[in-house]
């Protein structure tokens, strides 16, 4: 019997119209990018299909486009199949989307996730506070605590902790 491993890929993956044809073409995609919108309060395809790359590149928007886009394709085409990759993986914010993809999280919990996620990154970066450096650490109920209103950054353990570097 054929494994299947799946990949997902983190920021810097973006790139104007990813998600067009994918939209055109899946009712689950046009599902997804429409709940999506909902949450984020603004149309992330417009985003994607009518802005700049410098507008897409700024964490705020990438995060949620390649992890909405990650979700829409594995959904798009694995849904109806009557097998399940045996693995998933993901690289930084792919690692997100491994997790969503393996029912780990609701989409909507996850996505909200990577918008809290990608704004302290965005915060950290246009304060001059340098780079990020993504840490993958143990879990211990760090989603529970951020959904009933604890600010991330005081929760000690948490899938893809992500600290700013430290300036020399």
């Amino acid at each position: 019997m054929i494994k299947i491993a799946l990949l997902f890929p983190g920021q810097g993956s973006q790139y104007n119209m990813m998600g067009k044809a994918l939209y055109e073409s899946s009712a689950e995609a046009r599902e997804i990018f429409s709940r999506t919108n909902d949450i984020l309060g603004y149309d992330l395809l417009a985003v994607i299909n009518e802005g700049n790359l410098d507008q897409l590149t700024r964490t705020e928007f990438a995060q949620p486009a390649i992890f909405a886009y990650s979700y829409a394709i594995f959904q798009s085409i694995w849904k109806g199949k009557k097998f399940f990759p045996s693995f998933m993986a993901g690289h930084s914010l792919g690692e997100i989307t491994a997790l969503t993809c393996a029912g780990v999280f609701k989409y909507e919990d996850a996505l909200r996730l990577v918008m809290e996620r990608a704004s302290l990154m965005q915060q950290a970066t246009t304060e001059g506070q340098g780079g990020w450096l993504p840490l993958t650490v143990c879990i211990r109920c760090w989603w529970r605590r951020s959904v009933q209103g604890f600010r991330m950054t005081r929760i000690k353990s948490w899938w893809l902790t992500t600290i700013p570097r430290i300036k020399w």
